[in-house]
């Protein structure tokens, strides 16, 4: 399943802790916060029989401090840029970073760097 391998790559790749939609109130900054955006078939799966899935991921670096948030969030890209090859159980054919941005949130007085993670992925 790719959110469990994702979840552990992201872990791997920055070694704090990711957690799906929100941060537990328990947990502790720096977190990974991810969710799934887009789930579809590729548009050629159909013609070719190839069974590829796209599967868009949004991951927001949250920390404190605005140059963690940095160096957490170039991990990733830098991780994931290009990346193919067998993340866990799941066969990645390709990841492209559709966007990665900077903000503050006021309310919670935190920097977060959001990336959008495109994977074309092959289904077992």
């Amino acid at each position: 399943m790719i959110e469990k391998d994702l979840r552990e790559q992201l872990e791997s790749v920055t070694s704090i802790p990711a957690f799906p939609f929100q941060i537990p109130e328990s947990a502790t900054l720096p977190a990974l916060l991810y969710a799934g955006i887009t789930d579809t078939r590729h548009s050629q799966s159909n013609q070719a029989k190839t069974n590829l899935k796209r599967r868009i991921f949004q991951v927001t670096v949250v920390t404190k401090d605005s140059l963690k948030t940095v160096e957490l969030g170039n991990q990733i890209v830098e991780f994931f840029t290009d990346f193919s090859g067998d993340m866990g159980d799941t066969k990645v054919l390709s990841c492209i970073i559709n966007n990665a941005h900077d903000v503050f949130n006021p309310k919670l007085k935190t920097y977060e760097k959001i990336i959008d993670l495109n994977f074309t992925i092959k289904r077992g």
